[in-house]
């Protein structure tokens, strides 16, 4: 994109250009974060809590390692189908087919991981 417009310009109007661009007052002061920045910051944060709590969850409730990691993977899982679910109903696609899709996405990273030793 840029090749085509510096393409379109003459020399002199690419002068022209810049003379304008270098008596531009410079910019007074910055932005600060306002009130709906932070919210927003907060709701990420949250988001990332409460999806992150219930895969978590079983290694606080189980003494053993091993079944904590499954019984966790397992909750990914439907997690994952549900939210391919919701998903699909967003953009108008099948709700079963998005689910399993993103389910079976999760089978595969969760083979791969237990194959590398998680």
């Amino acid at each position: 994109m840029q090749l085509v417009v510096a393409a379109l310009l003459r020399e002199d109007e690419v002068e022209a250009l810049r003379l304008r661009l270098a008596a531009m007052p410079e910019p007074v002061g910055h932005d600060r974060l306002r009130r709906h920045d932070w919210l927003g910051a907060l709701g990420v944060g949250l988001l990332v809590v409460f999806t992150t709590f219930p895969l978590a969850l079983p290694f606080l409730l189980l003494d053993r390692v091993g079944p904590a990691m499954r019984l966790s993977n397992a909750i990914a899982l439907v997690m994952l189908f549900l939210t391919g679910v919701v998903y699909a109903r967003s953009i108008d696609r099948p709700p079963l087919r998005v689910g399993l899709g993103m389910t079976a996405l999760g089978v595969v990273l969760a083979v791969l991981t237990i194959a590398l030793g998680g």
